[in-house]
């Protein structure tokens, strides 16, 4: 049976019970399409259709720590600059016209050259991990925006405190708040 062919039965439509939105707080765009959204209760990470297409959650409550730290470097600027710097050789010894053979060497060697540069000179772009327990949610961020993933970061602290220490909610139920596992120095 398709999921098409289910029809409801008929009587009183079900309705859905309402439910207060959560409040946005801040948003922070990332790379590779990625947007994290920091709300009261949660983080979440999105993507957009053309990029990462998935979804994470993180509660605040469950949020051991935050770390913004520089990434790791593509090596494969790395290994295209080696592997040009042998092309330049190789064109340089095995053209049979002098010109064509200087003219070749020349740039597919600067070319190697300003792949190795990037790879030693650049500096990498910022990874935001936001720490679960034993499990990690990674994001890119763009070196150029390191002010901007702090504040983020001190956000969702600040918000995780103030969600941590507010009162029991009408009904009386206090926050769930997860234990950690191992004892703290």
């Amino acid at each position: 049976m398709a999921i098409d062919d289910i029809t409801a039965p008929a009587g009183p439509a079900l309705e859905k019970p309402e439910e207060p939105e959560e409040k946005t707080v801040t948003r922070l765009e990332a790379l590779h399409g990625r947007r994290l959204v920091l709300t009261e209760e949660s983080v979440t990470v999105e993507g957009d259709k053309d990029g990462w297409g998935g979804w994470s959650v993180a509660f605040l409550p469950q949020i051991a720590a935050i770390r913004v730290a520089p990434g790791r470097k593509e090596r494969s600027t790395l290994l295209w600059g080696i592997v040009g710097v042998f092309a330049a050789i190789g064109v340089w010894q095995v053209a049979s016209n002098d010109a064509v053979s200087a003219i070749g060497g020349i740039v597919v060697g600067a070319i190697s050259l300003a792949l190795l540069g990037e790879f030693f000179f650049r500096l990498p772009d910022l990874n935001m991990q936001i720490v679960l327990g034993t499990e990690t949610i990674d994001v890119d961020i763009k070196r150029s925006q390191a002010d901007e993933a702090r504040q983020f970061a001190d956000l969702i602290l600040e918000t995780r405190r103030r969600v941590l220490a507010a009162p029991p909610s009408a009904n009386g139920a206090a926050p769930a708040i997860q234990a950690p596992r191992f004892p703290l120095p």
